[in-house]
């Protein structure tokens, strides 16, 4: 939807509007996912901290976080 309306657009007023017209549910129960994702992968401090020198090292970890994460949640 443009920032500024067309012209002849219907705007509700604001007493007629439901909670669903603020916000898609279907996309919010992916970004809950995504967020609890994120949650599970800062519990653990050498993820949160970033200790590791190399990108490779950390990505691995953060690959074995998400699996351990995927067999004790699912």
């Amino acid at each position: 939807m443009p920032v500024i309306p067309l012209k002849g657009v219907y705007l509700p007023n604001e007493s007629t509007l439901t909670p669903e017209d603020f916000y898609d549910t279907k996309l919010y129960r992916k970004r809950h996912i995504i967020e609890r994702i994120f949650g599970r992968l800062k519990e653990n401090k050498r993820i949160a901290m970033r200790f590791d020198k190399l990108d490779c090292t950390c990505l691995s970890f953060i690959a074995l976080a998400l699996t351990k994460a995927y067999y004790l949640f699912c």
